[in-house]
């Protein structure tokens, strides 16, 4: 389904938008909606459930990913947050905005996903040297 993504850039950039709804012993706890720009992948026709967005990049497409940059914020559940995950009328999600690259330094897609805040967990790895 085409879609435009407010990037950092003065232009609109077309993209294809995947929602997905991620599970925990059966209990929705994720929201992921990617955007995948139009100028790298300019149709995705269908995601199987077994696939990952990752998987079709690299083994399917031969993209080579470099890496990507995540920013984590704690926002007000939205209605849609409650909706899919089943949540009461207040509180908050964890979401985390990604930008990822590929090998050549092109954008490859924008991804937003809400985490459900009891749910959620980040561990960080940070090396020195």
């Amino acid at each position: 389904m085409p879609a435009t993504f407010d990037s950092k850039a003065e232009t609109v950039v077309l993209a294809t938008e995947i929602t997905r709804v991620r599970y925990l012993d059966d209990e929705p706890i994720i929201i992921d909606r990617d955007y995948v720009l139009k100028a790298v992948i300019p149709e995705i026709l269908a995601l199987p459930k077994s696939l990952s967005l990752f998987e079709l990049f690299e083994q399917q497409l031969g993209l080579t990913i470099s890496h990507a940059t995540k920013t984590i914020t704690i926002e007000t559940l939205s209605i849609q947050d409650k909706q899919l995950m089943k949540l009461p009328e207040a509180g908050v999600v964890v979401v985390v905005r990604s930008e990822t690259f590929l090998s050549d330094g092109r954008t490859l897609s924008y991804t937003e996903s809400r985490h459900r805040a009891d749910k959620f967990k980040s561990v960080e790895f940070a090396r020195r040297h």
